[in-house]
């Protein structure tokens, strides 16, 4: 995404992106802090905790697969090969 708005269509610069990531992510903070406490205990909420950190695991799985499949970790370059 950065990429495609900083470098693609040159519409921002690369600090008023980070900026404006860093205010949305202040914004939510902020805006969700007074309602945790009924939120950490609703199913739905949890249920899209445990699938934001299983979409973060498979991104950090997918991250190491690229790097293997570059070839600049000799130690796992087997793992290409593992049937996922």
């Amino acid at each position: 995404m950065p990429h495609e708005i900083v470098m693609g269509r040159g519409s921002l610069d690369s600090k008023t992106f980070m900026d404006g990531i860093a205010l949305g992510s202040f914004f939510v903070l902020v805006t969700a802090a007074p309602f945790f406490d009924r939120l950490k205990n609703s199913v739905y909420f949890l249920m899209a905790v445990d699938g934001g950190f299983a979409s973060f695991a498979g991104l950090l799985l997918m991250c190491l697969l690229q790097v293997c499949d570059n070839g600049s970790m000799g130690c796992c370059r087997d793992l290409r090969h593992w049937p996922l």
